[in-house]
């Protein structure tokens, strides 16, 4: 059971939620948030927090969080939490890859018992999507690299293209 309300002004938007989530094989849950968002200027917005778990007070927490849009698909944030007794802070600078051909990354600095970094870069080709990723977390770094296409063989002729996932059309144009 889920209930939502929320006020918009001038002086910015608030919103309040009460969840209630029961499980079969686990305790039930039982939320309240409260959440404030206002546009500082044309491309800054502050958003500010809380939750409180009505079935254990002390599961607490709140969020405090700054976020810049450069305009076109690149965005920068600045955010900081509070749950329990872990406090979370971190800096992250997100580009979005378009939806045809380019690229898009996303690196993340954050601070909790340790100093922790994350960078994700995306590659989107016409012959398949390329993405590598670094991470160091608790002094352990950590590398991936992905890469996904596909071959499609139709009337004869055989196609490199980015991944298939139900079904595709091949369009001759005179």
């Amino acid at each position: 059971i889920s209930a939502f309300a929320s006020y918009n002004n001038s002086l910015g938007s608030l919103g309040l939620s009460y969840t209630l989530q029961k499980n079969y094989d686990a305790p039930s849950s039982q939320f309240v948030t409260l959440n404030y968002d206002k546009s500082l200027f044309q491309n800054l917005t502050v958003n500010i927090s809380s939750i409180l778990d009505l079935k254990d007070r002390e599961n607490t927490g709140f969020l405090v969080s700054l976020n810049w849009s450069f305009g076109g698909k690149l965005n920068a944030s600045a955010f900081s939490n509070h749950f329990n007794d872990n406090s979370f802070t971190a800096l992250a600078l997100r580009k979005d890859p378009p939806l045809g051909n380019g690229y898009g990354y996303q690196i993340i600095g954050s601070t909790n018992n340790s100093p922790n970094l994350q960078g994700d870069f995306d590659y989107r080709g016409s012959y398949g999507i390329f993405n590598g990723k670094y991470s160091r977390f608790s002094n352990t770094n950590n590398y991936q690299l992905e890469t996904s296409g596909a071959l499609v063989l139709f009337n004869h002729d055989l196609f490199a293209t980015r991944p298939v996932e139900q079904s595709f059309g091949v369009v001759q144009v005179p």
